[in-house]
C-alpha cells in the first residue's frame, strides 16, 4: 500500500487494516475468500496487487495468510536508493513466509 488504508478480512479469519507502507502475503492455495475494503482517508488512496500462479504441484496447498506491518520490512539504503527486503532469502528473519522461486 502506497497511501491510504484499507481493511482486509477473510474465510479464515484474519482481519486487520492495510496502512501506507504494509504488505499482505496470500497464497490462494486450495482456495481462501477475502475482501478489501478502502477506509475513510483523506486524500489519494493508492496501491497495487500483485497475483502469481502457483507451480502445478503447489495449487492445493493450505490457503495462507500474513499482514506484514511497514516497520517489519528490513531495508537496505545505499546513498539514495532504497529497497524492501520481502523475497525469503535476502534476510536474516526468522519468521520468513514461504515462497516459491519464480521459474
Amino acid at each position: 500500500m502506497w497511501t491510504g488504508e484499507v481493511e482486509h478480512g477473510d474465510s479464515m479469519g484474519n482481519k486487520g487494516v492495510i496502512r501506507a507502507g504494509d504488505v499482505q502475503w496470500m497464497t490462494a492455495g486450495s482456495g481462501i475468500i477475502h475482501q478489501e475494503m478502502p477506509q475513510e482517508y483523506d486524500g489519494l488512496m493508492q496501491g497495487f496487487q500483485l497475483w502469481v500462479n502457483l507451480p502445478a504441484k503447489k495449487k492445493m496447498i493450505d490457503p495462507k495468510y500474513r499482514g506484514i506491518e511497514s516497520e517489519q520490512i528490513p531495508m537496505v539504503q545505499k546513498a539514495v536508493k532504497r529497497l524492501n527486503l520481502l523475497q525469503a532469502g535476502l534476510t536474516e528473519q526468522k519468521d520468513r513466509f514461504e515462497t516459491y522461486p519464480l521459474t
